[in-house]
């Protein structure tokens, strides 16, 4: 159950940011991203995990090109997880960019290799 703790950390901070306007972000400019992977969202959302985490927590920002884009590990017991940063942009007529699919690294932890 550990795994699904740390998630469930995670996401309780993240819905504390939610003010009346939603949760307020702040990106570095689009011109200094390196390639498609090395995105400023997966940046902030790294930011946002190492601050919900205790210390005893490990957080990676894994790079372009490589899955998971988010790597978690307890220093304490050595549990891991790792988790994929999805976007929701929309195309101009509103319609989801991704197709409502889920890719073959994108699944719930489950804690098993």
């Amino acid at each position: 159950m550990k795994e699904l703790e740390i998630v469930i950390t995670i996401y309780r901070s993240l819905i504390d940011n939610i003010s009346k306007g939603g949760i307020p972000i702040d990106l570095r400019l689009k011109s200094v991203v390196g390639t498609v992977q090395d995105d400023p969202f997966d940046t902030w959302i790294e930011h946002q995990i190492r601050k919900s985490l205790p210390v005893n927590y490990e957080v990676y920002h894994s790079g372009a090109l490589t899955t998971p884009d988010i790597v978690i590990r307890d220093k304490n017991d050595g549990t891991v997880i790792g988790l994929e940063i999805k976007k929701l942009i929309q195309k101009p007529n509103g319609s989801d960019s991704r197709g409502l699919t889920i890719d073959y690294n994108s699944s719930l932890p489950c804690g098993q290799l």
